[in-house]
């Protein structure tokens, strides 16, 4: 993780024992044995909160950003990480970047959430898996000095909203400005193609598969529209 560049006050580099998980997840045999047969280890490796960031939390109704936690993932195998990435989300009430671990290649897993009697998970944003070396534009984004430090949630988001460019944006980030309106339409027209998409597969009438044919470009048109701008 030295890619985020942050202070090595912030670091904890602690264990987590997957039993721990097992308690407060309350998990029965099905997801233990989810968990033992793909995951390796479990790590805390960074906490932030104001005690040593000095960046102020930030509470607003369910929103709650008083610690963010960076947890590293080692998997024995692919094709169960999005399923542990909710499984994470859903029982650690603070803002937490999951980065999962597989030989020499890794995933980045944020989301946004809600606090009220129970955690809620808003949306959940994850990287594809890559390689370290060949991205080099999107592991220079991640560098904290480019972060918004005015509170926790800004310094959250910042970190989202790159993981958001390298899900929409794919490989090619260079000369690509992180804005967050125009990353959530992107994402949004991209989960529109994909549904219209299925729609089209299961259509069996032509006038309506014309229909969708029609839409689809359209949106393939505002898709590559916004890519440009």
């Amino acid at each position: 993780m030295i890619y985020f560049n942050f202070p090595k006050e912030w670091k904890v580099d602690s264990f987590i024992p997957k039993e721990v998980i097992y308690r407060n997840i309350g998990a029965d045999e099905k997801l233990k044995k989810l968990f033992v047969e793909s995951i390796e280890r479990v790590k805390l490796k960074y906490i932030l909160n104001y005690e040593n960031t000095n960046i102020d939390t930030y509470i607003e109704g369910s929103e709650r950003y008083e610690e963010i936690n960076f947890i590293t993932i080692e998997l024995r195998r692919f094709g169960n990480e999005d399923k542990i990435a909710k499984i994470f989300h859903s029982f650690i009430p603070k803002a937490t970047v999951l980065v999962f671990q597989y030989e020499n290649q890794i995933l980045l897993s944020t989301a946004i959430k809600t606090i009220d009697k129970n955690i809620k998970i808003e949306k959940m944003y994850n990287t594809s898996w890559f390689i370290i070396e060949n991205q080099p534009e999107f592991i220079q984004s991640l560098n904290m000095k480019g972060y918004n430090s005015i509170n926790l949630k800004e310094f959250y988001d910042s970190i989202l909203d790159r993981v958001k460019a390298f899900k929409i944006l794919g490989e090619d980030l260079e000369g690509k400005k992180l804005e967050t309106e125009k990353l959530d339409k992107l994402i949004g027209l991209k989960e529109e193609l994909e549904e219209m998409k299925i729609k089209m597969k299961k259509e069996s009438q032509l006038n309506r598969r014309v229909e969708l044919s029609l839409e689809l470009k359209k949106k393939v048109l505002q898709l590559k529209i916004l890519n440009i701008k």
